[in-house]
């Protein structure tokens, strides 16, 4: 056996599972020297390459178990994929229908990707709509020439309120 094979099978009783780690510790130090003697080996030597061998044989037969049971369960999932995939286009053809018979009974309800409608109301009332408010303050982080520009729009508003105000007192106090 060559030095490389040997550090392989040493590896290999090292990571051995369903034995004692000590177990593994002794086989992988023991090899080397049970292996030593050629064809006049001790019994002992030849008892102990039998354990080993019989180690390594039922590490390959877990490891042969194992891939099978995860072919195995490879399978049912690509089952549970497949079956997944169906009902996804199942319903993806239940929708497309329901939208297809929503827009039949009614042409007017369908949208374009831009919020408007197809038919009826044109795009500029949409654009109307997305403008903010001239009554809402500005954001908390606006700049402060914006927040001056804001009060500035308002203040007009301000005045023409406070003049229809007086203008009602004057007329509340007169009839009064």
């Amino acid at each position: 056996m060559t030095a490389a094979s040997l550090e392989t099978v040493t590896q290999v009783l090292l990571e051995l599972d369903g034995y004692p780690h000590l177990s593994c510790q002794m086989m992988a130090n023991g090899l080397p020297h049970a292996l030593v003697g050629g064809a006049g080996r001790h019994e002992c030597q030849g008892q102990f390459l039998d354990l080993v061998r019989d180690a390594l044989r039922g590490a390959e037969r877990a490891a042969l178990e194992q891939q099978a049971e995860h072919g195995r369960r490879v399978g049912e999932e690509h089952a549970a994929v497949e079956a997944k995939q169906a009902a996804l286009k199942e319903a993806t053809a239940s929708a497309e229908a329901a939208t297809r018979v929503a827009t039949e009974k009614d042409p007017r309800s369908s949208w374009s990707s831009r919020g408007t409608r197809c038919r009826g109301k044109s795009a500029s009332i949409s654009r109307r709509s997305a403008a903010p408010p001239a009554s809402r303050s500005p954001s908390p982080t606006a700049s402060r020439r914006e927040r001056e520009d804001h009060i500035r729009a308002r203040l007009p508003l301000e005045d023409a309120r406070r003049g229809r105000l007086a203008e009602r007192r004057g007329r509340e106090g007169r009839s009064g």
